[in-house]
């Protein structure tokens, strides 16, 4: 994967996990596996989660 699909993927992603309440939602680990995956901080998901909440 390319460094601008990495980035891409990593902003796709981010869109998702800010979405209000997408913590209950039943695909949220896998969505933040594969954020982790792609690059992204763990910490960043947790901030993205709890503002959404």
């Amino acid at each position: 994967m390319g460094q601008e699909a990495a980035a891409a993927k990593l902003s796709e992603l981010e869109e998702v996990l800010r979405r209000p309440d997408y913590v209950l939602e039943p695909r949220c680990i896998s969505t933040i596996m594969a954020y982790i995956k792609a690059g992204g901080s763990p910490v960043t998901v947790i901030d993205f989660l709890q503002d959404g909440y």
